[in-house]
């Protein structure tokens, strides 16, 4: 079925739970996210977002009933710094689900914007922000069901994608639940947790026990790149991440860093990561130990952690930006989801001729360090700026927090193939327009014929004179002007 139908067919879905779906503002690997309003008696009327969970999921029925119970735990969360499930809709085949509406944006893209404009947040806001995550793990894994007993949630894919920040200083942990199903279920593929293995615990990848434990250690990562503005796992593909992972180490603050620390707390700074990052589960604090811990080093710094103090001063003046607003203009919610190097902002098609001269940004997708080295060099000499990454995850990361002006893809990828990266592009309005060009070294060109049915722009067989490659670039980028 065609997106139109599907998305009309979601519509009239959604209508007949008193919900109308305003916008779509998101697309991934768990499905689409729209902006919408719930109807109710005597003219009420509530913003809301609904996700709309992919069929490639809930057709599986080891994950519908998972789902299904989980949810019966989700809807129960009720805390200030936890998104709640109002809903969960099953229809026609379609699993919906309503979530309360945040005005804002996520941590992901306020940190990539920090990068971007050099406007380092204070360190007072990443504590604040931690803090608050830390208060929504603590809650959720002190649940309990209507009979006393413990019924821990644990969030599983703590990251700044999933940390809300309204710009009235807000701070909101959101998806609780759906990637525990996807941990659990058998649906535990890089298509469902592609892009976050920056941000598991070492047990989640070598088939540990999933424990309130591994929810602390992400949170510690998080709070690492809230301050140093880096990731603290920068493998290049899915493989050198995991082999991080593996191997972790506990974390310390570099000696400098790109938000300014006060010497005093400095030290107690870096025992809270060390102890939350710790390899070993057992060795590190629970949610509310590491809360009060994050407290007490904004105390010796003599730092307000309430959210007008610390939260509010730097989020808010963001929204009167334009360049912020134009990079979260597709996530006014705040209900979506990597600080990279020397970032550059693609600006929509109608607008380029306005846009600075700069050289043309390219990022090359593909699996061999020999065509990435050579296409890096060669395309150079013809104009372009290249960038290359080695997987279509590590494509996703990148460009969560970097914008380029066209991209080459090889078909065959360990992880996601050039046919399924081109075709999450499309479907993702952010990038939408993005001009693709596919790489194969296949002599049959039936499958890169397939992939301009799924939306890439043009392919070339490896092999070609770097003049041909440059060439179809420069072509598929002046018709994406013109569109």
């Amino acid at each position: 079925m065609d997106e139109n139908r599907l998305s009309g067919r979601t519509q009239e879905i959604a209508a007949g739970h008193g919900l109308e779906l305003r916008q779509r503002i998101g697309a991934g690997g768990m499905g689409e996210v729209f902006l919408a309003k719930r109807r109710g008696a005597a003219g009420f009327e509530r913003q809301v977002v609904v996700k709309r969970l992919s069929p490639s999921l809930t057709g599986d029925p080891q994950f519908s009933q998972a789902l299904v119970k989980e949810a019966t735990i989700m809807v129960r969360l009720s805390h200030p710094n936890v998104v709640q499930v109002q809903d969960l809709i099953f229809d026609s085949g379609e699993y919906l689900m309503v979530l309360e509406y945040v005005d804002g944006a996520s941590l992901r893209k306020i940190l990539a914007h920090a990068s971007r404009a050099d406007l380092k947040p204070p360190v007072g806001f990443a504590l604040c922000v931690a803090r608050d995550v830390l208060r929504a793990l603590e809650y959720a894994h002190a649940l309990c069901d209507d009979n006393g007993q413990s019924r821990p949630v644990i969030h599983c894919d703590v990251t700044p994608e999933n940390v809300l920040v309204s710009r009235h200083g807000e701070v909101k942990l959101t998806d609780f639940g759906i990637a525990k199903v996807a941990h659990t279920t058998a649906l535990t593929g890089e298509g469902q947790i592609r892009g976050k293995f920056r941000y598991v615990a070492p047990e989640q990848v070598d088939a540990g026990k999933i424990t309130t434990a591994t929810d602390i250690y992400s949170a510690g990562l998080v709070l690492y790149e809230m301050i140093t503005l880096e990731f603290a796992r920068r493998g290049a593909d899915t493989i050198a991440l995991v082999s991080e992972a593996l191997r972790s180490t506990a974390l310390e603050l570099p000696a400098e860093t790109q938000v300014e620390i006060p010497p005093v707390g400095r030290p107690e700074l870096d025992a809270v990561l060390r102890a939350a990052t710790a390899p070993a589960p057992a060795d590190r604090p629970n949610a509310g130990e590491m809360a009060r811990a994050v407290e007490r080093v904004a105390a010796q710094m003599h730092l307000d952690l309430s959210a007008a103090r610390a939260v509010t001063p730097y989020v808010l003046p963001l929204y009167g930006r334009e360049d912020f607003l134009v990079s979260t203009k597709s996530e006014s919610t705040g209900q979506s989801g990597q600080s990279g190097t020397q970032p550059t902002r693609r600006t929509a098609p109608g607008n380029r001729t306005t846009a600075p001269r700069r050289k043309p940004v390219v990022l090359v997708v593909d699996d061999s360090d020999l065509v990435c080295e050579l296409l890096s060099r060669t395309l150079g000499r013809f104009g372009f700026q290249v960038s290359f990454v080695q997987s279509g995850g590590a494509a996703l990361d990148w460009l969560a927090a970097n914008e380029c002006d066209a991209m080459l893809v090889d078909l065959n990828m360990p992880d996601l193939s050039g046919l399924e990266l081109t075709s999450f592009v499309r479907s993702n309005p952010d990038i939408s327009d993005l001009p693709i060009i596919l790489l194969t070294s296949e002599t049959d060109s039936a499958r890169a014929v397939t992939g301009l049915g799924v939306g890439a722009d043009d392919f070339v067989r490896k092999g070609v004179t770097e003049a041909e490659i440059a060439a179809r670039l420069h072509a598929v980028m002046r018709r994406s002007r013109v569109g």
